[in-house]
């Protein structure tokens, strides 16, 4: 199994927002991890910043919240597949999605449908004859 296979097995079970997931889709935008080392000027010492997941060196590095929020997961979801149309709907405990020719995607909320279909689609796209639905 491979890492987007993983997410998408996760995603497929979860019923809330999970933030340690959100990092692991942000990796798949390319954000990256960076870390500095400062030196501080009165004790002469280096020290090592906390590692921050950043899309751009202006960037606050703050991770989106796609797993919590529909409109995070739908930017996601147009970042992947930009040229597909896509959908979602949802009903109590119970969300579906659709993006492009892909087979529909089930999940606990309308935002992790979206995510699953993004992700989905990707790898129907790196791996034509993987099928993660």
């Amino acid at each position: 199994m491979n890492a987007i296979e993983d997410i998408i097995e996760k995603l497929k079970k979860l019923e809330g927002q999970d933030r340690d997931l959100d990092k692991k889709i942000a990796k798949i935008l390319v954000w990256k991890r960076t870390s500095a080392r400062l030196k501080d000027g009165a004790k002469d010492n280096e020290e090592e910043r906390i590692a921050r997941l950043v899309s751009k060196p202006k960037d606050d590095g703050e991770v989106p919240n796609y797993t919590g929020s529909v409109q995070q997961a739908y930017i996601f979801a147009r970042q992947i597949a930009p040229r597909e149309t896509g959908g979602a709907s949802w009903e109590n405990g119970a969300a579906s999605a659709k993006i492009g020719s892909d087979p529909v995607v089930y999940a606990s909320t309308p935002q992790l449908a979206l995510l699953i279909g993004a992700l989905a689609n990707l790898m129907n796209r790196l791996l034509p004859d993987a099928s993660p639905n």
